[in-house]
């Protein structure tokens, strides 16, 4: 088909699942073949006051757009969930493979579907192969997960990043690319944190958490970690608490420790996170934990379960000795503004997020 010149103005259209109000279109010189386009000096104008599909809902939504053969250059405008949202302020695309110049997220508050974990697994269609971000930032964001299985929240979520690859081959990942993220305060299964902070570099074998950390009450947790980009989906996590609630990974996994209260805790542990395969029977780990009254605990888990590990020939340091030390080193991450957070449960459940 092929389009010469095409005005609608004022429309409301509504299908199944999705909604336009206030459409204004303009369309030029375009043909659409066998579920593509072409076009030689074609240009799309459009603007509406409210667009829903699904569970997305677009304010004021605003696109301009230019064509050459193969191509497609367009500024970008669109509020997410409010006035403010999601702007993309330009957009390159080839075909299959657009490319987003300049992204940025400000005031965005969205609730994910029930479903995101399977639409994030779902075969993407022909026409969106690749998608890659050049250019990121994110201000102000609230982002809630309601998944009563593991609930989470992220408030004023604050980021930067580039050349993020989050399409390829059909398939939604990190696959690669940079990205820095850090928020004022978040929720993971019903444990609260401040300033949690999370950094990442990704390639085309292993997304690398680089940093990542999150203050509780009175204690800091820190966490480096390794996801390879096979389809085994092997993860590797170095994780420790000081100062910590020592029941705060119960609520993320692992089982409960036979001391309580606040004190210190180090964690290694290694797993499969596959979308067709439990979690538990590959997690493999160690975990060792000290309280205020200086009472200790040593696990080992093989294939999700776990069992005392042999005595320990140097205790844990007290959470007593590193009172000074952790205030100091409070106020030295604080002061940063850019770092990492992610929450993996080791859980049989879940993993907290999916490959």
């Amino acid at each position: 088909m092929q389009i010469g010149r095409t005005d609608i103005t004022d429309a409301r259209l509504q299908g199944p699942d999705w909604a336009v109000t206030d459409l204004d279109l303009s369309l030029r010189n375009l043909t659409l073949s066998h579920g593509g386009w072409q076009s030689e000096d074609g240009t799309l104008s459009m603007n509406a006051s409210e667009f829903i599909y699904g569970s997305l809902h677009l304010f004021d939504p605003i696109l301009n757009a230019e064509f050459s053969p193969g191509h497609c250059a367009a500024p970008v405008l669109l509020a997410l969930g409010g006035r403010h949202g999601a702007h993309l302020r330009q957009l390159a695309a080839r075909r299959e493979r657009p490319v987003l110049d300049d992204t940025a997220f400000a005031g965005l508050e969205y609730t994910l579907p029930a479903n995101w974990k399977q639409l994030w697994m779902t075969p993407l269609p022909a026409w969106l192969q690749s998608l890659t971000l050049k250019k990121f930032s994110a201000s102000r964001n609230l982002i809630i997960d309601v998944d009563p299985a593991f609930p989470w929240q992220i408030t004023a979520l604050d980021g930067y990043g580039g050349e993020l690859q989050l399409v390829k081959n059909g398939s939604w990942g990190v696959w690669n690319g940079s990205a820095t993220l850090n928020a004022a305060a978040a929720t993971f299964n019903r444990i609260d944190v401040r300033r949690p902070s999370l950094k990442l570099n990704a390639t085309a074998s292993t997304v690398n958490i680089t940093e990542l950390s999150a203050f509780t009450e009175r204690g800091i947790l820190q966490a480096t970690a390794a996801v390879s980009q096979l389809p085994q989906r092997q993860v590797n996590l170095s994780f420790s608490g000081r100062g910590v609630p020592l029941n705060i990974l119960q609520a993320w996994g692992w089982p409960s420790l036979p001391i309580s209260g606040d004190g210190n805790l180090q964690l290694t542990a290694s797993g499969s996170v596959q979308a067709d395969a439990p979690l538990k029977p590959t997690v493999n780990g160690q975990l060792s934990a000290v309280n205020m009254e200086k009472q200790q605990v040593a696990q080992i888990m093989r294939n999700g379960e776990v069992s005392p590990a042999p005595p320990r020939q140097r205790p844990l340091p007290s959470p007593h000795s590193d009172a000074h030390s952790l205030s100091s080193m409070g106020r030295g991450i604080a002061s940063r503004q850019n770092s990492t957070l992610t929450t993996l449960s080791l859980s049989g459940r879940e993993l907290g997020c999916e490959s």
